[in-house]
């Protein structure tokens, strides 16, 4: 089974009903609820699932929409599991509680967790910017540097509170037999690095806690050179994944279609179990046809 995640199509309905028919349209018998999914739009999808007209194959933490959050923060990283400021991490706890109650109301197989990050002086989203923009210069060695040594050296209030954030999650998850995969991140500051991924899974082991793989972070992270390949991701953790988000990469811009850039879905396919979650996670700077295509493109490798 192949899903679409609502981030491809969101912006362009208003109305669930028909947000859905257009992701049945391409090709998809399945879609995943993102952050952008508010109330209204969610009580009309749910009746097409109780139709049986589509499935939902996950749901990614925080559903429904959010409409309050702090300043200088957005839908997609409102709160922090890993946040040392106790109120603002028990929000986070009790908001992805909700979102596991809407998985399990919509026949969800999972829930997608961004654990958090590591507050540092240096920025992921600058040294992105800067590499970008002016490639990968003697001064990028040295920024990326000071911005591992620094994470490094704060890494560990963090990683503690996050993992204390997931033992709630997934006590609570467990009850409603929802399984919990915690994603590969974008900048470098978020959590997990690609070791912490391991120290998450170890302390979690043989519960429901899984990692769940993003094709075009671990292909960006194997081009700011994070990591010195996207295939260690799954040497390492295919064993213990629920899912993969999977989308393409073209120069530095990720969530494109699958099919229409640099990532090896050839290679992604020799980890894919029939038991994986498959969501296809292209953003709307890809076409219609585009995503579309991909449909084929995935059958034909075989993921779909």
């Amino acid at each position: 089974m192949l899903s679409l995640s609502t981030a491809f199509n969101i912006k362009k309905h208003t109305d669930g009903k028909k947000l859905v028919e257009d992701i049945l349209d391409m090709g998809f018998s399945a879609m995943e609820l993102n952050v952008e999914v508010d109330e209204e739009m969610l009580k009309q999808i749910l009746l097409q699932v109780k139709r049986r007209k589509i499935k939902i194959s996950s749901v990614h933490n925080f559903c429904p929409k959010l409409k309050d959050f702090g300043p200088h923060r957005s839908i997609f990283s409102a709160y922090r599991l890993s946040s040392l400021d106790k109120e603002e991490r028990k929000q986070a706890v009790e908001l992805t509680k909700k979102t596991i109650d809407l998985a399990e109301e919509f026949g969800a197989q999972g829930v997608v967790i961004h654990a958090g990050e590591v507050e540092t002086q240096v920025k992921g989203q600058e040294l992105f910017r800067y590499v970008r923009d002016f490639g990968k210069t003697k001064i990028y060695d040295i920024y990326k540097d000071l911005f591992f040594k620094e994470r490094k050296r704060k890494c560990k209030p963090y990683l503690i509170t996050a993992i204390r954030s997931l033992e709630e999650i997934s006590k609570y998850a467990a009850k409603l037999k929802i399984k919990v995969g915690i994603e590969n991140r974008f900048y470098y500051n978020e959590i997990p690095s690609f070791e912490e991924i391991g120290v998450i899974l170890h302390h979690f082991r043989g519960n429901n806690v899984y990692y769940w793989h993003d094709t075009g972070h671990a292909q960006i992270f194997q081009h700011l050179e994070f990591v010195p390949a996207h295939e260690e991701y799954l040497k390492k953790y295919a064993d213990k994944m629920l899912g993969m988000h999977l989308h393409d990469v073209k120069g530095l811009s990720d969530h494109q279609a699958p099919g229409v850039g640099i990532v090896d879905f050839k290679m992604i396919k020799k980890y894919l179990s029939k038991d994986i979650i498959k969501v296809v996670e292209a953003h709307s700077k890809s076409s219609r046809t585009q995503v579309k295509k991909s449909v084929t493109f995935l059958k034909n490798l075989g993921i779909a």
